[in-house]
């Protein structure tokens, strides 16, 4: 069985930096910002997966995959909510 790496401290402050300045340029930006918003964001995170076994990584993009047919779904279908773009 493979074994998941510990948390590094580190790991989190950068995954929760890029978050929140992401976040905070989210504010002020037009469609060409979020796609560099986006860019910003998903290169650590992918580079913070690459180490892990391929099992956690798909655990990880089912994750991703779920919770972005749950934002589409809630925003586009039910109409629960709004994008600001």
């Amino acid at each position: 069985m493979n074994s998941i790496p510990e948390i590094r401290p580190w790991k989190v402050l950068l995954v929760t930096g890029v978050l929140a300045l992401g976040l905070w340029a989210d504010l002020y930006t037009e469609i060409p910002g979020q796609f560099a918003i986006g860019l910003v964001v998903w290169a650590p995170l992918l580079w913070l997966l690459a180490p892990l076994p391929a099992q956690a990584r798909m655990v990880f993009f089912a994750c991703a995959a779920i919770a972005t047919a749950g934002e589409l779904f809630l925003s586009l279908v039910w109409g629960l909510y709004a994008y600001r773009l």
